[in-house]
């Protein structure tokens, strides 16, 4: 039997399955059992409900989709366990590597092999170097080397100001360089590297203490936040609403316009939360930083286990973000008057 493309036995089967397994490795009782006067539809309608209330104590929520996890229609439902990352909603993380050039010697050293560890760890690119899926950045810095858009009226100066800063950001400019020495770096190792920060505290500058002392903080936290795991819109799950519709148009990634930028005074994270303000004002939507996990018949025990220890970092990085700033920003002195 199949409704709106789906095939309800294939779908009821696999979701059945899908969370017998993921309780079994969390230790809930599933002790699911459905009326025998269901119909099709009805019977995988209640089973969703069921597994959706059970794991809710845990700050879960169910997810079926007639999307695979790659975005392809298809007729056997899949599911996902997601945790809503309300601490960061309407959140755009943005990191600066400016305090580099600004701290003494060693504590910039350190603070740029924390830079390579957070990349690496997020999958936020340095800049625009590699692969980069803020399309809001790749436009932003077009614009401003093509100079396509402004008014005549203009001041030459702030022309030459944007076209400067685009070839900064540009390859062999001064930005692109510091964000290539950064990821040229080795990879870095979380433990040796909080250890090597905490060595380096009894001779860090006082002034400079707090800020390393949030980078010890943070590395723990940032090793867990690869923002492929929390990249999800559960709005998006190509069923059908009420009135029968599936458009899952006017939707946005608040998680894939992150940035690791130069610094909070070049103009262009201002520029960047522009332009998302206007498209939210224009009517798209922002899907946030929810963690989750795509559940499947053969899942691993492994692969649910590190889930269930990461479901709350969104909160954890989002406090850890607030107190990071208040320690980073007095070392992001470019553009600011001596």
């Amino acid at each position: 039997m199949n409704a709106y493309g789906i095939d309800l036995v294939k779908s009821y089967k696999h979701v059945l399955k899908c969370c017998k397994r993921f309780c079994r490795f969390v230790g809930l009782k599933f002790d699911f059992t459905p009326r025998a006067d269901l119909t099709k539809s009805q019977l995988l309608g209640e089973l969703i409900d069921y597994f959706d209330k059970l794991i809710r104590p845990l700050g879960l929520d169910f997810f079926v989709s007639k999307k695979t996890s790659q975005g392809d229609e298809t007729s056997v439902l899949e599911c996902a366990v997601y945790r809503y990352g309300s601490e960061l909603a309407e959140t755009i993380v943005i990191m600066y590597v400016a305090p580099a050039r600004y701290l003494s010697p060693k504590s910039a050293e350190y603070f740029k092999r924390f830079m390579k560890f957070f990349s690496d760890s997020t999958n936020i690119p340095l800049g625009i170097i590699g692969h980069s899926e803020n399309f809001y950045l790749d436009s932003i810095l077009g614009m401003y080397e093509e100079d396509p858009f402004y008014d005549e009226d203009d001041e030459d100066e702030e022309r030459d100001k944007r076209k400067a800063i685009a070839a900064a950001y540009n390859e062999d400019g001064e930005f692109w360089n510091l964000f290539d020495e950064i990821g040229s770096l080795p990879k870095q190792d979380a433990e040796k590297l909080v250890d090597e920060i905490d060595k380096y505290r009894c001779e860090s500058p006082e002034e400079e203490l707090g800020l390393m002392e949030s980078l010890i903080e943070g590395i723990p936290i940032v090793k867990d936040m690869n923002y492929y795991w929390f990249e999800f819109n559960p709005e998006d799950d190509g069923l059908p609403d009420a009135y029968g519709n599936t458009d899952g148009d006017g939707w946005s990634s608040g998680v894939f316009a992150s940035a690791i930028l130069y610094s909070e005074q070049d103009g262009i994270s201002e520029q960047l939360l522009e332009s998302i303000n206007s498209e939210v004002n224009a009517g798209i939507m922002m899907s946030g930083w929810n963690i989750h996990q795509y559940l499947y018949e053969d899942v691993k025990k492994e692969v649910i286990a590190d889930f269930m220890r990461c479901k709350d970092k969104v909160g954890d990085f989002d406090k850890w973000l607030r107190s990071y700033y208040t320690e980073m920003e007095e070392f992001d002195k470019y553009g600011k008057s001596k």
